[in-house]
């Protein structure tokens, strides 16, 4: 199997993740404000929050394990539906090329110079764990994909960036 490059896996206590900048971390509060319902308001795979100092990316389908993949054609968000293993999954996923499926979601949004992190929304994002995304310069729109290996019997959510 190719070595892949990934964070750690993160979960949601339930409620959808989102995608900040790392120096916004102090300006998502979570249940403490409305945060996290307005994370919650969205009905979609993923959303946009826009806020004065940028906009918050939500990651809204399931509260499904979620990883970075780092690709030379820049990260990949990797959203867990099923799998025997992590193994397994991680062999489908290294495989992956956008352009052999049809996106189901695309949503643009104002990318930063700078890391965005990953939490879950119901958390204070400045106390949260989290993961780190970093974007090329640019960025400005996330581009999911629904990907099944029926062989492998491997279901995932793929989001990149464009």
């Amino acid at each position: 199997m190719m070595k892949v490059e990934r964070s750690e896996w993160i979960e949601s206590l339930g409620g959808p993740l989102v995608m900040l900048p790392v120096s916004k971390r102090k300006m998502w509060a979570g249940a403490r404000t409305n945060d996290y319902d307005e994370a919650c308001s969205i009905y979609s795979s993923s959303g946009i929050i826009p806020r004065d100092w940028g906009d918050v990316v939500v990651l809204a389908d399931e509260p499904l394990r979620t990883c970075v993949i780092l690709r030379p054609e820049g990260p990949m968000i990797v959203r867990w539906r099923y799998a025997p293993d992590e193994e397994v999954l991680l062999q489908a996923v290294s495989e992956f090329e956008p352009g052999l499926h049809s996106p189901v979601e695309r949503v643009s949004f104002r990318s930063q110079a700078e890391p965005y992190v990953i939490v879950d929304s119901v958390e204070d994002a400045s106390l949260a764990r989290g993961i780190e995304v970093r974007l090329s310069d640019g960025v400005s729109r996330m581009v999911s994909y629904e990907v099944n290996d029926k062989q492998r019997q491997v279901a995932v959510l793929v989001r990149v960036f464009e």
